[in-house]
């Protein structure tokens, strides 16, 4: 069998996969093979409440709108955890250029979640002009937005 009929990446096999194990994902992550991702926005009445009864900050590239939630009542399993929607319009360019931007947004974010920001919930509207903030940059930007909203 060859390397190349795999799927995925290759992983040790010192045990950690085994099927049973409880918490399997986290201890791939405590490995060191990657973060948990961040939960999403999807309705649009999320989207609604969050811009409208949240917080917001604003920079020349990005605006974030962020929503204390009450914790894990009314049965919303993502109550209680950091749940983030990305707003990319087509201003912003073409499909390619909105979907890099996506997924630099959801890797800083995945990087700040572990940061013990939870029970929040956050909108972020990329502006026009984002897609060409270097990603370091761009980092910085989200950082410093986030830290203005606590």
């Amino acid at each position: 069998m060859s390397a190349y009929s795999q799927k995925g990446p290759k992983l040790p096999t010192n045990g950690i996969l085994e099927p049973k194990v409880e918490g399997q994902i986290s201890e791939l992550v405590t490995a060191g093979y990657g973060r948990p991702k961040v939960a999403q926005l999807t309705s649009s009445r999320d989207f609604r409440r969050v811009t409208r009864l949240g917080k917001t900050v604003r920079s020349s590239s990005l605006r974030i709108s962020c929503l204390m939630t009450e914790g894990a009542e009314g049965g919303d399993v993502h109550r209680g955890s950091l749940r983030i929607g990305l707003v990319v319009s087509k201003k912003v360019g073409g499909a390619v250029v909105r979907n890099r931007l996506r997924r630099r947004l959801r890797e800083i974010f995945r990087k700040l979640h572990p940061q013990g920001i939870s029970h929040h919930w956050m909108v972020v509207i990329a502006q026009s002009g984002a897609d060409s903030t270097a990603f370091p940059e761009l980092e910085r930007e989200c950082l410093f937005l986030v830290r203005k909203l606590f």
